[in-house]
Order: structure tokens, then sequence, then C-alpha cells
């Protein structure tokens, strides 16, 4: 499992976008170490879909290496 942290959110539908197309897993870890399944948890998604350009204390973790350039490509 590979994890990107992240402190500022640029555009929470370009994220979501990105999650649905990545092969693996993909969970999102919250400041009190909460856990969502981000490919099966609606309501997270649509709560980050929601979120556009503010700070943020986050982690994404994902199964799949080869969708590390998916992941940070939604985060430029």
């Amino acid at each position: 499992m590979s994890t990107i942290k992240l402190n500022y959110l640029p555009n929470g539908t370009r994220i979501m976008n990105a999650v649905r197309k990545c092969t693996g897993d993909v969970f999102l870890t919250i400041a009190d170490n909460t856990i969502f399944d981000l490919k099966k948890d609606a309501g997270i998604g649509k709560m980050i879909s929601a979120m556009n350009s503010q700070s943020v204390n986050f982690s994404l973790s994902y199964s799949e290496p080869k969708d590390t350039s998916t992941l940070f490509g939604a985060l430029v």
C-alpha cells in the first residue's frame, strides 16, 4: 500500500474522477484516523467532490503502484 499525504486539496471532483480510474483500492484517512473506501463509499465521495481549493489533513492510500500517476495527475 502506498500513501499520499494531502495538506491541500485543489479540486475534489478531479480527485474523485481519478479514484474511479484507479485499478486498485483507494482509501482516505482523515485526521482522527477514520478510514473510508473511496471506491465504495458514495457519501464520502460526494463530500470530496464538493471540496475545492482548501487546506485538508488527509491521506490517500492505494493498493496498485500503477495508480500513482493517475492520482498525482489529479493533484496538480
